[in-house]
């Protein structure tokens, strides 16, 4: 009878132990998706090893709070220069209790929902109709895109000219100034509903990206890109217009020799697929062309 009340009691705090899915269904795919990641360490606990796939999808599955600071990246970290089996487990199972906590903790994992409150949803289907005005969207923002690059390229051009002879480029800068403020308006009223529910893939891959930046550091290898790019490419693969259109700078990234210049340029090349009209920006000649008397006039 004692032993049949002590089952009772464990069996209780167990239960009591392990929050309860939010009842809503935004909150209750992050809370799952998280859950997943924790049924996975688990399973890795079992098997008592860990390898650098395992290790990093962990990491790209994680919030970036946990990848980025203490406990989190300690364990990830020595988990990845662990050679011992009895350490791996305990690491991974460190970990395991971390996200017990990480999903007791609502405020980690419900920021989706704030941003991309359907994020739980599968995109709606698109009539005939609604795919035609988006090719014609994909068309206005690869042009306004190729502007802006155009316009980056003129800017850096002036800071290389000494500053007594950049007049010449002060009317060609302000130009760019006016094509991309009237170009950021109309991609902001363009893409309004677009960005909420497409973009979600695609800062789900940011994320994972920069865990693994943060995690590698400067060890970052073509394991890392390979371990990325499966991540990442089947959600290219997946975009619609207008954000395919917007997809060959991050393919490019991922085709780079250097793993560092292959994720550092894949990490700023994907916020274009989040957050497509912030790149659209440039500033007037004013602090380009006089850099010192636009100081003194700041200060």
């Amino acid at each position: 009878m004692r032993i049949a009340l002590a089952l009772v009691v464990v069996t209780v705090r167990l239960a009591a132990a392990q929050p309860a899915p939010p009842a809503d269904p935004c909150g209750r795919a992050a809370f799952k998706e998280l859950a997943q990641v924790r049924a996975r360490i688990a399973t890795l606990e079992a098997a008592g090893a860990a390898t650098l796939d395992d290790i990093l999808d962990v990491a790209m599955s994680s919030p970036t709070s946990y990848v980025m600071q203490a406990p989190g990246s300690e364990r990830l970290r020595a988990l990845l220069a662990s050679q011992d089996p009895a350490e791996t487990r305990s690491l991974l199972g460190a970990l395991k209790t971390d996200y017990d906590t990480l999903l007791a903790t609502p405020a980690i994992w419900r920021y989706r929902c704030e941003a991309y409150p359907s994020s739980h949803l599968p995109p709606p289907t698109l009539r005939p109709k609604e795919l035609a005005a988006r090719r014609t969207l994909a068309t206005i923002a690869t042009a306004a895109h190729a502007r802006a690059a155009e316009c980056a390229t003129l800017q850096a051009r002036a800071f290389k000219t000494p500053e007594a002879r950049r007049g010449v480029f002060a009317r060609p800068i302000d130009r760019c100034h006016q094509d991309l403020d009237v170009a950021r308006q109309a991609c902001e009223r363009d893409f309004a509903g677009i960005i909420h529910g497409d973009s979600f893939g695609p800062y789900q891959a940011s994320i994972a990206v920069s865990n693994v930046i943060d995690l590698r550091k400067n060890a970052l290898a073509r394991d890392d890109v390979a371990a990325v790019r499966r991540r990442v490419e089947p959600m290219l693969d997946a975009l619609r217009p207008p954000l395919s259109a917007l997809a060959a700078p991050s393919r490019a990234a991922l085709a780079k020799k250097d793993p560092v210049d292959a994720l550092y340029s894949l990490s700023g090349s994907l916020k274009i697929l989040y957050s497509p009209c912030e790149a659209l920006w440039t500033s007037s000649s004013r602090c380009v062309i006089s850099p010192s008397r636009c100081r003194k006039t700041i200060d």
